[in-house]
């Protein structure tokens, strides 16, 4: 345990930290005067919450603090930091896990998305509209996963629907990822926009596709081989029907990519798509390798079943999402602990 309990104390001195605060509290005036409801108890707060309601969490967690303090208070301090300190400090905690599993030396990444309703609030309404027969505003995620180590890096918000390869790239424009990282992507994903980011930013990849997504995968499949190379071209004519797959890249754009076959037992068969080198891997662990994705499908159902990220305290956009940012926050945290108390069980165990 001894690596979550520095990555805690690590996560409290940056929270106490004056340029953290400053760049995360709402308007000047914020928490400029010493009160028991101060940026570091009330970032906590939300860390911690379970989400039955806000008056059992309140209870719960300033009662532990022996101090009493009144629901609507928290809210309106909550209302002063602003959500982007929950995922710098994602971003921070994540920097510090350990990285004790690797692929070939490759952190593996399962790039997903998920989506959900939001409270029938009106400021909620006016910014992601009403979706479909719900008639609830809704929002769409998209996380990038570490499958092996069992954490999420990173996410990007937004109302849904929403398109998720532009998600994926907004995540990988926007976000710093390691040397070595190969990126994993269901067949919701693939266009040439993002195959052409991940080429450019030298960044390996596997993504599932759909036979129908370049004719010259449809080739490929029709063909009747396992592994094989294909060169994909876009030029101006093309793309003018696939205008959201290829709005701001300059054209014509040309690469050449490995497919794989994977027959399944069912019978059914998948296409996949990588940059990955056939001297370094071969078609079956490529085939092993997408599979290691459905680690991100677990995760988000422990998210949503134990963490209840789709369960929202706050009404108020900001609110909302402290809370999601918190909850992968405290998923990766907690995640850690099991692995780390796994590992010590085992070591003594195995003295006995």
């Amino acid at each position: 345990m001894k690596t979550v309990i520095e990555i805690i104390e690590m996560l409290k001195g940056l929270v106490n930290d004056r340029a953290f605060v400053e760049r995360h509290k709402e308007g000047k005036q914020s928490f400029s005067r010493k009160k028991k409801l101060d940026f570091q108890t009330v970032f906590f707060f939300v860390l911690s919450m379970v989400k039955l309601s806000l008056d059992f969490d309140t209870g719960h967690f300033f009662g532990v603090l022996g101090v009493e303090v009144c629901p609507s208070a928290v809210t309106q301090r909550r209302a002063q930091i602003k959500w982007t300190a929950f995922e710098e400090a994602l971003e921070n905690v994540v920097q510090r896990i350990p990285q004790k599993r690797t692929l070939k030396g490759y952190r593996v990444l399962a790039v997903d998305g998920v989506h959900g309703e939001l409270p029938r609030q009106p400021e909620l309404i006016e910014k992601y509209g009403l979706v479909g027969t719900s008639g609830y505003p809704q929002y769409q995620a998209v996380a990038a996963f570490d499958v092996l180590n069992e954490y999420f890096l990173c996410a990007c918000w937004d109302k849904h629907p929403a398109d998720e390869r532009e998600a994926a790239v907004k995540l990988i424009k926007t976000k710093r990822f390691p040397e070595r990282t190969l990126f994993v992507y269901d067949r919701g994903f693939p266009s040439i926009k993002l195959i052409k980011l991940m080429i450019d930013n030298s960044h390996k990849f596997l993504m599932r596709v759909s036979s129908q997504t370049f004719k010259e995968v449809m080739a490929f499949a029709a063909s009747g081989k396992r592994d094989g190379m294909v060169t994909i071209h876009y030029d101006k004519k093309r793309a003018r029907w696939n205008k959201h797959k290829t709005m701001g890249i300059e054209l014509p754009y040309t690469c050449t990519l490995r497919c794989i076959r994977v027959d399944l037992p069912s019978g059914e068969t998948e296409i996949l798509i990588t940059n990955l080198d056939c001297e370094e891997w071969n078609a079956d662990e490529i085939a092993q390798l997408y599979f290691l994705r459905w680690g991100i499908e677990t995760n988000f159902n422990h998210l949503k079943n134990a963490i209840h990220i789709e369960t929202f305290i706050g009404i108020k956009d900001n609110s909302i999402r402290q809370e999601f940012y918190a909850s992968l926050l405290k998923y990766s945290l907690v995640r850690l602990a099991a692995l780390e108390a796994q590992a010590e069980y085992d070591s003594k165990k195995n003295m006995t």
